[in-house]
């Protein structure tokens, strides 16, 4: 299978998992894939990084290695929605090694602030956020506090996402404590 050419071929959700499957642990095929996700043109791009969270949900840790490219390109000023909401996905199940974390904290937080963006990008960032204040429990009371500020105002997705992360944040509060 070429990659690129099964990207054109079809846009669908059956044709990414047969990408993905694919792809399965190989990470030279995973190379092929991300590279089209960071610097192709925006609907070959989205295609693959659809894909990608197929891959990664089965093996994350492919990511690893791609972390300084994926900042680089999460914080361009014209990001596809659907390459934020994508990669923020991935990023929530992945163990961000430390030197990524400020920055990949600092892209969550834009995205949390930003009334504008999407429900979807708010939500993956809500909780790569919550993750990485295990380490850094003073970002809890901002966490709570930014997204304390959405509940009102927020769709029902945001909302929901919201009252879950504060139900988290109570739970870690109340664990770090005893």
């Amino acid at each position: 299978m070429i990659i690129r050419e099964a990207l054109f071929h079809e846009h669908s959700n059956a044709q990414s998992l047969r990408i993905a499957q694919f792809i399965g642990n190989d990470a030279q095929k995973f190379d092929t894939l991300i590279q089209i996700v960071l610097n192709e043109e925006d609907r070959l791009a989205q295609r693959a990084a659809h894909v990608m969270t197929k891959v990664l949900d089965r093996y994350p840790d492919l990511l690893i290695p791609y972390l300084s490219e994926t900042v680089r390109r999460l914080q361009q000023k014209k990001v596809p929605v659907a390459l934020k909401r994508n990669f923020m996905r991935c990023l929530r199940i992945i163990d961000i090694p430390e030197e990524y974390e400020g920055h990949i904290l600092d892209i969550g937080m834009n995205y949390l602030n930003d009334p504008k963006e999407a429900v979807a990008v708010k939500a993956h960032s809500m909780q790569v956020v919550f993750n990485l204040s295990r380490d850094y429990p003073e970002l809890l009371n901002e966490l709570k506090l930014i997204i304390t500020e959405m509940l009102p105002h927020g769709s029902a997705g945001i909302r929901s996402r919201v009252r879950i992360t504060l139900e988290d944040i109570k739970r870690r509060e109340s664990k770090d404590k005893s």
